[in-house]
């Protein structure tokens, strides 16, 4: 598989050894370990897998992705991390099914590729699986606005700031992005960070 993620911590909080400890703590390494030497085997040499688990020791982030759950990281990140989110309960929920808007999770995507994340959302489904028509809305609100900005998304790095105010910024190369969700009411806007 391309990616290894583990809804858990390597640094939990629960006793060892008890029946409802669940972490991966003393595997966490080994596992990352056989997988990246696995994926070496398997491409000839080229590492192009990756891990995610909660929790990540600042000394394991270069070969294991942070994930931070239901947040965004406050600040650029050294090394790439994913937020992940969900637009309504992790699982379907019929009184309440869809609490998030389209326009926080484009402000979710545009924050998290800032600080040189990747952002995964959660859609919740019925039993069934069919969606919801506001599930549905949502996601293809949000594809129309990835298919118009993005290049300011997709393959890019983290600018030296990550924005300013309501604005992100990202670059690809020495094109620097400024991504804003509104104009002001000029239709201008100013940027004091990119002089």
């Amino acid at each position: 598989p391309d990616i290894l993620y583990f809804d858990d911590y390597i640094n939990p909080t629960s006793p060892t050894g008890t029946a409802t400890d669940w972490s991966i703590t003393n595997q966490s390494y080994v596992i990352a370990a056989n997988y990246f030497n696995k994926s070496l085997q398997w491409n000839n040499g080229v590492m192009n897998v990756i891990m995610n688990v909660k929790g990540v020791p600042r000394n394991a982030q270069a070969a294991i992705a942070q994930d931070w759950e239901k947040s965004i990281a406050p600040t650029i990140q050294a090394y790439p991390w994913q937020a992940e989110n969900t637009l309504g309960p992790w699982h379907y929920y019929a009184p309440a099914p869809i609490t998030m808007s389209a326009t926080t999770v484009i402000n979710n995507i545009k924050t998290t590729v800032s600080r040189n994340g990747n952002y995964l959302i959660n859609v919740p489904q019925h039993g069934d699986g069919h969606l919801d028509q506001k599930a549905i809305d949502i996601v293809t609100t949000v594809g129309t606005w990835l298919k118009a900005n993005g290049l300011a998304i997709y393959d890019t790095r983290p600018f030296a700031v990550d924005g300013e105010g309501d604005v992100s910024h990202t670059r690809n190369g020495s094109d620097i992005f400024a991504i804003a969700m509104t104009l002001p009411s000029d239709n201008k806007l100013t940027l004091t960070h990119l002089r």
